[in-house]
């Protein structure tokens, strides 16, 4: 199951899960309320992950589905820092609390645009005018201020311009391309998540 802070994340994130693990093509499902988690801490951090958990629990049990595994989603809004892994850290252990080994936190530093970043020549084949700035290649996307307004003034500035409902166009170009197993550039957020979707449990079908 997947859970995800938007639409167009969720799509993206279901995009590059599949991609990573053929075995989830087609298995995944999604659930829409929005629950946060980052900046929750000690019993209201609980509460949450308790809703979220009886949610997917829920949802099983009207699939008539086991959970072979739970993404759970959130842009973190700020470069990648420590304070982007203690707050990963801490919901992840209180996600696994709750739902064991099959649940995974994907948190985004800044969002999903971080990670367009990292794909220069799939976002010039997805838009011809497109263009990366040289500065913005072959670096720690995750390092980048408010990647979103880089896609906008700086990527896009030749037109058409770039809107967050292209994400999922954008990182199925990435896929197409097969671009999505060779970043130009590092990413923490990223790297985690190619490691999340390819160990994510299958067997408990």
């Amino acid at each position: 199951m997947l859970v995800g802070e938007g639409q167009n994340d969720r799509e993206v994130l279901r995009i590059l899960l599949e991609a990573f693990n053929p075995d989830l093509k087609g298995r995944i499902v999604t659930i829409n309320d929005k629950i946060p988690l980052r900046d929750a801490t000690g019993d209201v951090l609980h509460g949450r992950v308790t809703r979220l958990a009886g949610l997917v629990r829920a949802r099983a049990a009207r699939e008539g589905a086991d959970i072979a595994a739970v993404f759970v989603h959130e842009d973190f809004d700020q470069r990648e820092s420590a304070a982007a892994d203690q707050t990963r850290s801490t919901v992840q252990a209180a996600l696994s609390r709750q739902l064991g080994e099959t649940a995974s936190y994907i948190l985004i530093a800044w969002e999903v645009e971080a990670w367009m970043l990292l794909f220069p020549d799939a976002l010039t084949a997805f838009k011809a005018r497109w263009s990366v700035p040289r500065a913005r290649r072959h670096v720690n996307t995750g390092l980048i201020d408010d990647p979103k307004r880089v896609m906008v003034k700086e990527v896009a500035r030749a037109g058409p311009p770039y809107r967050e409902s292209d994400a999922p166009a954008i990182f199925e170009k990435v896929v197409a391309l097969s671009h999505h197993t060779r970043p130009a550039g590092t990413n923490r957020s990223w790297e985690l998540l190619v490691q999340l979707a390819a160990s994510a449990g299958t067997a408990r079908e």
